[in-house]
């Protein structure tokens, strides 16, 4: 009696395949989704104005704004992450996003590029933004005790630098902010409404 073989239908099948790409585009229209949500809610926050295309056309950048008290146009990229680091949310920050973030607040003449960033299913945004910017500005933000915040450091060779979600918003009901060097570089690490509050202080 002549034996038949069943052959296991191959995961790289018509039918497999299509189901993975059906996946694949729903996953990226959620994050386009959730990527202009979170664009246009700190826009409207800071009461900037959605760059056309989110910075791929000639505006460059995700949101521009202009502090009335400070004088000068400010470009904002949001960026999101999922990504969670043994619980912990965590932002894989590419160090080649910072040259080219600089390059695009220069191509638009504005002060400086800032940083928003915000965790997946976390209330809150947060922003990172280099010290000496905000310095050559006059902000200088209020430190949280007599001690210096805790610095994270990130100069390495590494391609990116892994920022976690702090653990406390704020200490002794004043608001957080830490330091991260990233590559020798200071940055300021704090939430987007301590941002929004040392920006429009006068």
């Amino acid at each position: 009696m002549r034996k038949v073989f069943h052959q296991p239908v191959p995961i790289t099948s018509p039918a497999k395949f299509k189901e993975i790409d059906n996946r694949r585009k729903e996953i990226n229209r959620l994050n386009r989704q959730r990527a202009k949500a979170m664009e246009k809610r700190v826009a409207r926050y800071l009461d900037g104005t959605q760059t056309p295309q989110s910075g791929a056309g000639s505006a460059k950048g995700d949101i521009l704004i202009d502090f009335t008290n400070r004088p000068g146009k400010y470009m904002i990229e949001c960026k999101m992450s999922a990504v969670r680091d043994k619980g912990v949310p965590m932002m894989q920050l590419l160090k080649k996003w910072i040259p080219k973030m600089n390059k695009d607040a220069s191509a638009m003449r504005a002060q400086f590029p800032i940083l928003v960033i915000h965790y997946h299913e976390v209330s809150g945004d947060w922003v990172i933004v280099e010290m000496p910017h905000l310095h050559k500005i006059g902000v200088f933000p209020a430190v949280i005790d007599p001690t210096e915040p805790q610095v994270f450091h990130y100069d390495t060779l590494a391609k990116a630098a892994k920022i976690h979600l702090p653990q406390a918003k704020q200490a002794n009901n004043r608001p957080y902010y830490s330091l991260l060097s990233i590559d020798s570089v200071l940055y300021y690490f704090m939430t987007l409404e301590y941002f929004k509050d040392i920006m429009k202080e006068i």
